[in-house]
């Protein structure tokens, strides 16, 4: 292997799990993949949801409560110090 291609290899490898199993009503962080309408739900922007059953609850762009399918979002493993710095950004669900 040439040392051109060497140096583009990864340092590291980082796993996230997409089905990781969530409790019925935890709040967790997810990216939106998908909307059906981008003036409530903005693509690539990070939200509180709640999860129940096939759907996700979630405060929209209007801050309203809604529920979307929650295969609309991808949910972010993130550190607890992490997770604890963006609640205080984001409004409860409830």
């Amino acid at each position: 292997m040439n040392k051109v291609v060497k140096d583009l290899l990864p340092m590291r490898e980082t796993k996230v799990p997409l089905s990781a199993e969530r409790e019925e009503g935890e709040e967790i962080f997810a990216v939106c993949l998908e909307t059906d309408d981008t003036e409530l739900l903005v693509p690539l922007k990070i939200y509180r949801i709640a999860l129940r059953g096939e759907y996700a609850r979630v405060i929209d762009e209007r801050g309203e409560p809604a529920v979307y399918p929650k295969s609309f979002f991808l949910p972010l493993p993130l550190p607890a110090e992490t997770a604890d710095a963006l609640s205080s950004a984001y409004v409860h669900i409830g």
